[in-house]
């Protein structure tokens, strides 16, 4: 059985932030027949998940972890392992990074813990494909410039792991910052539908042979008991 403790980061220096939040969302929970994507992330993942969700409706459930938590934070590992326990998956695909800059560590702490959250993934769910999800650009050139490095060293851990990488920061890169940007961080709706796509584009790839192969015609449930009232 694969603890997460065996895999928390060392001598972590990461402090909380001021306010620390997370956001669960598994879409037609019930249903364990049906291909689903678990997504983690941050609050980037958080905006494209109901336009990744409508646009693999009829293809690929979605289950949508966004969290504040950096991979150096202690409690991260915790509260993964509870999300990868949760439903299952036919896929994973992983983002973490713009957090680093709220409490910096050292680039090599970050690594590090990255590396060993992405170990103790593929020990507990082996065998299930794992994609990492590049951070996306800042509408602050300083900061920006850290999220490069970091995604910089994304790539790198990639190779090593033999994993495939999604590029949102290109695309987003190439945008007006006054145009698409709310914030430093955060995106307009025509900015967060270009991420919803690259990814549904990807993830339809990636499982093609799994949505061929599922005999139902998957249909998205609502809930008339969201936390801002009905879900469609």
């Amino acid at each position: 059985m694969t603890n997460y403790k065996d895999f928390l980061p060392q001598n972590s220096t990461r402090t909380r932030e001021n306010i620390e939040w997370a956001i669960f969302y598994s879409f037609n929970a019930p249903d364990e027949k049906s291909p689903r994507t678990l997504v983690v992330g941050d609050s980037i993942n958080f905006q494209y998940k109901d336009d990744l969700r409508e646009k693999l409706a009829d293809k690929v459930n979605i289950t949508s972890w966004a969290s504040s938590k950096c991979v150096t934070d202690v409690t991260f590992l915790k509260d993964l392992d509870y999300i990868l326990e949760y439903n299952r998956y036919d896929l994973i695909t992983f983002n973490n990074g713009i957090h680093y800059l709220t409490v910096p560590t050292s680039f090599e702490e970050w690594e590090k813990a990255y590396r060993r959250t992405l170990e103790f993934i593929q020990a507990k769910l082996p065998g299930i494909p794992l994609a990492l999800v590049l951070c996306t650009a800042l509408a602050d050139d300083e900061k920006d410039a850290i999220v490069q490095k970091l995604n910089s060293i994304t790539i790198e851990i990639a190779k090593d792991f033999d994993l495939p990488v999604i590029d949102l920061y290109s695309p987003m890169a190439a945008l007006d910052r006054k145009e698409f940007w709310n914030d430093i961080y955060h995106f307009k709706k025509p900015a967060i539908e270009i991420q919803a796509q690259i990814l549904a584009d990807w993830i339809s790839g990636k499982l093609s042979d799994v949505i061929a192969a599922n005999a139902s015609a998957l249909k998205q449930a609502g809930s008339a008991t969201g936390p801002s009232g009905a879900v469609r």
